[in-house]
């Protein structure tokens, strides 16, 4: 099982506490391979941060997962914590649901140049030998790899899960991406 997430993506914010809830009502010893991924290319320094919709608004605050956008002005790059995510990921003594929880509240609450490592590492909380690989430039291979495995099974969106070839969205209402996920594991 794949989960395709994006740290730059405000519908994965509200998607996050739900896809957990989901993995641990069905198969609580389920661990996802967390691929981190931007699908749509953002220039390297960001861009001015577009309005946030009323609907994505609402997505977050109905899962209580409110989001800050006065605070919201710039959106960082996401490459810097998508190698974060990528170089914990298989690291037992990394809780990935704490890590993620506290990468998009930095992002999306918060405010914080994600694509500043210094500023990243003020905000999240991960072992030292990852951030010293962060700043040797490791987890880049990572990352492409996984960009070039979201084109390869066609991911058109984010979160989704990919299990058994089959894509199912993550940010529908919780009985249908339950009923999908039930499907796609059979």
């Amino acid at each position: 099982m794949e989960l395709w997430l994006d740290v730059s993506c405000p519908w994965c914010r509200g998607a996050l506490p739900v896809i957990k809830r989901l993995l641990e009502e069905g198969a609580p010893e389920a661990q996802p391979v967390w691929r981190p991924v931007r699908l749509h290319r953002l220039d390297p320094a960001g861009k001015a941060m577009p309005k946030l919709g009323v609907e994505v608004l609402q997505f977050n605050r109905d899962r209580d997962r409110p989001l800050a956008p006065e605070r919201l002005n710039w959106q960082h790059h996401p490459q810097l914590a998508h190698r974060l995510l990528a170089l914990c990921r298989h690291r037992p003594d990394v809780d990935m649901w704490a890590l993620a929880e506290s990468v998009w509240e930095a992002n999306w609450v918060n405010g914080v140049e994600i694509g500043n490592l210094q500023a990243l590492a003020r905000a999240v909380s991960a072992p030292p030998e990852v951030w010293q690989q962060l700043s040797h430039g490791q987890g880049e291979d990572l990352v492409e790899a996984d960009h070039r495995r979201a084109l390869e099974i066609g991911l058109d969106g984010v979160p989704r899960f990919y299990v058994n070839g089959t894509l199912v969205p993550a940010w529908l209402e919780v009985e249908v991406v339950r009923e999908r996920l039930r499907a796609a594991c059979r």
